[in-house]
């Protein structure tokens, strides 16, 4: 056992929206206060001690999920240590690059299937997957 805690936000933006839209999340700051908020909530409420802070912060999504992860990457202020992206690396990967190269211990995982509309995006820009691999995983080349 890893005896870690974790505490699990799922945000929702906007419920059935045509696009990609991430409301206020995508603004700069934004994605700090809702941080801040959460620790402030759980904090009162004698879940996490006085004095804590948001900790390692994991960003995960699915699909349309990739405009406002960039978005929180580029305006976000405050450190994500980790993307995981689910058939979800659809576009703004100028925004994904220069996080991953910002830090080498950043994390960034791209997990696609042979058919999902995130796995188009290699077809069209092959030179993002193999920028990855040269710069920052030099074994699978």
């Amino acid at each position: 056992m890893a005896h870690l805690n974790a505490i699990l936000v799922l945000a929702e933006t906007a419920k059935d929206a045509p696009d990609s839209y991430g409301g206020k999340l995508e603004y700069p700051g934004q994605f700090k206060s809702l941080a801040q908020d959460v620790v402030k909530e759980l904090t009162k409420k004698q879940i996490m001690p006085v004095g804590s802070d948001p900790g390692k912060i994991i960003l995960a999504g699915h699909s349309g999920a990739y405009r406002v992860m960039a978005n929180i990457l580029q305006n976000g202020k405050i450190a994500v240590q980790k993307v995981i992206l689910f058939d979800a690396l659809y576009g703004e990967t100028d925004k994904f690059m220069q996080w991953i190269k910002e830090d080498s211990t950043h994390s960034f995982v791209n997990w696609f299937t042979d058919s999902g509309g995130g796995t188009f995006f290699y077809w069209m820009y092959p030179a993002f997957k193999l920028d990855l691999v040269d710069e920052h995983m030099p074994e699978l080349r």
